[in-house]
């Protein structure tokens, strides 16, 4: 989220522009399964994304961890859920 500088409106969206001011990011809920087949999920913040290999970077709330997480694997975000192929 950020305040727009043409209009001054808080605007959500993934990528402000440059002179954005009060830029935030919004947490979410994510639940994914890993490489390895384990089940994990907690509160995040998407810190980029790369698109070519269907990848985001997050920062979990509580531990500050940050990994790499595949979208593909991504079982559910905000109670939203997804089907895993």
């Amino acid at each position: 989220m950020w305040d727009d500088p043409r209009t001054g409106i808080r605007t959500t969206g993934f990528n402000p522009p440059s002179k954005a001011k009060n830029i935030s990011r919004v947490p979410f809920f994510i639940k994914y399964v890993t490489l390895s087949g384990k089940l994990e999920q907690g509160e995040c913040v998407t810190l980029s994304l790369y698109l070519a290999r269907h990848q985001r970077m997050v920062q979990f709330i509580h531990s500050k961890e940050i990994r790499w997480v595949n979208d593909f694997l991504i079982v559910e975000v905000d109670g939203v859920r997804f089907v895993v192929t």
